[in-house]
């Protein structure tokens, strides 16, 4: 059993997860700096929401397979 305070929801499959298990994501915003070259480096000052994803669902996304990219993002 999960304890309450460690508990979400994924928000594409809808299934409860541990969000400290390795490979949960979180939804964050926050500030890069761009790279020459392209790219970023690491969110600065992030700003972490209770918006939680399983790895399946985001690698399934990110493949373009099961929900789309774009999906990932609202």
């Amino acid at each position: 059993m999960i304890p309450k305070r460690f508990t979400g929801e994924c928000e594409f499959c809808h299934d409860p997860i541990d969000i400290r298990d390795g490979g949960t994501h979180v939804f964050t915003e926050g500030w890069v700096q761009n790279r020459t070259g392209g790219g970023a480096h690491a969110i600065r000052m992030p700003k972490r929401h209770r918006r939680y994803a399983c790895k399946w669902c985001v690698d399934k996304g990110s493949s373009g397979a099961g929900v789309t990219q774009m999906e990932l993002f609202r």
